[in-house]
């Protein structure tokens, strides 16, 4: 069997055509037909079921759909060897405060799913201006943005935006802080606390942003809420995690953090910490996905990691809700 023959395969799978796949490819539709004919003949099986409204792949056509992807992975990868370049590597950005959520329990098992791409992920303020940015290779981004809060230029750009779960942001404390008792928090009921926020930087090797940048990152996703505190009341620490440590064990130190992601951390999980929301609206959110189109489309490797996010996020939600 020809790699040829993979690619015409999977092209007409996901086009649900074969015309449709002829045009894709630039190859005479006769081609593809006789192409699938002895692809079916040398294993013995069906790939498609052929009707009125179309075609569409039988249950031994979906099997090898999905393996084939992996092989034309591997079988690009294998070309790349061969002619001197770098694997292929696939950037992933995540906000933040969502350090350690989603994408790291998922890079092991992507990496043995295809071993000739790399995955490199770091964290950003901004993740998604990190994917427009990367125009010359594929990444995607895991952000943090307000409810239905849309930017038409990803439609523009080639990229998708989908939700992947929503929630809101909320006051993060030890349950023994007189903040634990209140069901909400109004912005003004957090004046003389102090405020643990990740030190972070958008790009390795950069240095750590002061407290002063750290007040005005505040401003830019939660604006009313900077107007209560200082910035004497801002402690920037190493990490998320020296953050969730310090609320944790300080009843007069707090956290801003989305629920219900934070469900990951261990001092929440065990119900030593409670995330309580705030009446103000700006704070209902949602967590998003934004990535490429056309990489989703033409890069099986991309299109795994994709799905493989959108799985892990559905499976999160169950198990923590």
């Amino acid at each position: 069997m020809k790699i040829s023959s993979l690619k015409y395969f999977v092209a007409i799978a996901e086009s649900g055509s074969f015309n449709q796949a002829a045009k894709k490819l630039y190859v005479a539709q006769p081609s593809l037909t006789k192409s699938i004919q002895l692809m079916e003949n040398e294993l013995g099986i069906t790939l498609f079921e052929r009707n009125k409204s179309g075609i569409k792949l039988t249950p031994e056509g979906e099997k090898i759909y999905r393996e084939s992807q992996i092989i034309l992975d591997y079988y690009d990868g294998w070309m790349h060897l061969s002619s001197g370049n770098e694997p292929m590597t696939i950037y992933a950005y995540a906000h933040i405060s969502l350090v350690g959520f989603l994408i790291p329990k998922l890079h092991i098992p992507f990496q043995r799913s295809h071993a000739n791409v790399l995955l490199k992920y770091q964290t950003d303020a901004a993740p998604e201006k990190q994917v427009s940015t990367k125009s010359t290779g594929p990444a995607l981004a895991i952000c943090l943005n307000n409810l239905n809060d849309r930017d038409t230029a990803f439609d523009t750009s080639g990229f998708k935006k989908i939700s992947l779960m929503k929630g809101y942001y909320g006051c993060l404390v030890n349950n023994k802080s007189p903040l634990a008792k209140y069901k909400a928090l109004h912005f003004s009921d957090l004046k003389g606390y102090c405020l643990a926020f990740p030190s972070n930087s958008s790009k390795f090797g950069e240095d750590e942003v002061s407290e002063i940048l750290a007040y005005s990152m505040l401003s830019a996703f939660i604006p009313d809420l900077v107007k209560e505190i200082t910035v004497n009341n801002v402690m920037t620490v190493d990490s998320v995690h020296t953050v969730i440590k310090m609320a944790s064990e300080q009843p007069d130190v707090f956290a801003v953090s989305f629920y219900p992601a934070n469900k990951r951390y261990t001092e929440v999980e065990r119900g030593g910490m409670t995330c309580v929301p705030f009446y103000e609206p700006e704070t209902i959110g949602e967590i998003s996905l934004v990535y490429s189109e056309k990489y989703y489309k033409s890069m099986p490797a991309y299109r795994d990691l994709v799905e493989m996010i959108k799985t892990e996020a559905a499976s999160f939600l169950e198990e923590s809700l």
